[in-house]
Formats: structure tokens, sequence, C-alpha cells
């Protein structure tokens, strides 16, 4: 039984090839190969290779085979609703979030920072910065400055 008739889109990391004889699909560390002639008797699957794009509810049982698998293994972009939450929009961008901090504390100076090897210039600069993106920087203002003028020279 299909969950959702809903037209299904193919997350852009999936990829679809055909050499001629055989159409292969690919998501992550698998594909899925069939034969061409397959795909192309099928209406509604040569439209799914084409555009991306399948409609659950148009597809006959062999093609319903294809898109279950499809789906398992998680090649569709998710349903979203009309409107989100906030914790269903956290739990959408929790993977970006973690593959943006990711990049973003593996530069160097992140390295020097936590070994006590940044220079003056750069300790300044990651106060003010953290500074500023505090939400409670009005109480830590004074706080800052003391720290950044008992820094020796």
């Amino acid at each position: 039984m299909l969950a959702a008739s809903r037209i299904k889109t193919l997350r852009p990391e999936v990829t679809v090839g055909d050499d001629g004889a055989n159409t292969s699909i690919s998501f992550a560390h698998w594909q899925v190969s069939l034969p061409s002639n397959t795909i192309h008797g099928n209406n509604a699957l040569v439209d799914f290779v084409t555009s991306r794009r399948l409609e659950p509810h148009a597809l006959d049982e062999e093609a319903r085979g294809l898109y279950a698998l499809l789906d398992a293994q998680g090649c569709f972009l998710p349903d979203l609703p009309d409107k989100l939450t906030a914790r269903e929009i956290l739990r959408l961008f929790q993977p970006l979030r973690s593959q943006l901090y990711a990049q973003y504390y593996s530069h160097s100076t992140w390295s020097r920072l936590r070994s006590g090897k940044a220079s003056r210039g750069e300790l300044t600069a990651w106060m003010i910065h953290n500074y500023h993106v505090s939400p409670g920087r009005q109480v830590l203002s004074q706080r800052v400055w003391q720290l950044l003028l008992a820094i020796p020279t």
C-alpha cells in the first residue's frame, strides 16, 4: 500500500543514468539497475526518469515495487506539510547544521585558539565576535574588556 499520493521528487544527490542497455539509479552506497526496455515500456517510468518526479498513485504493480525500493532507501525528498512547527523545522535543519559546524570548526584558527597559539589580534577578534553574537552581551561587556586589557603584550 502506498503511504501518500503526493508527487514524489528525487533528492538532488540521486543519480539516474542510462547506458542504452540498463538504466541505473544510484544513491549513497547502493545502486539499482533495470533493463532500459523495462523503463521505456512504461510511460510512468519514462516520465519519472526524465523529470525525476513520480506520482505513486499512477503506477502499475511493477513500478510500485521500484517506488517502494527507492522510498525505503530514502531517495525521495520528504513530504512537507503546508505549515511546519518550530520542532519540525529544527529536525529538518539539524543535518545541515552539523555539516556547517564541521566546516566552520575545521578552520585552522580554531585549533590555534584551543591550543593557546593564537595571536593577540586573533584572540581579540574572536572575543569581539563572541561579544556581538552573545545574547547576554551587556552583562559580559565589562568582563570581556577587562580580560582584553589584562592580556600582556
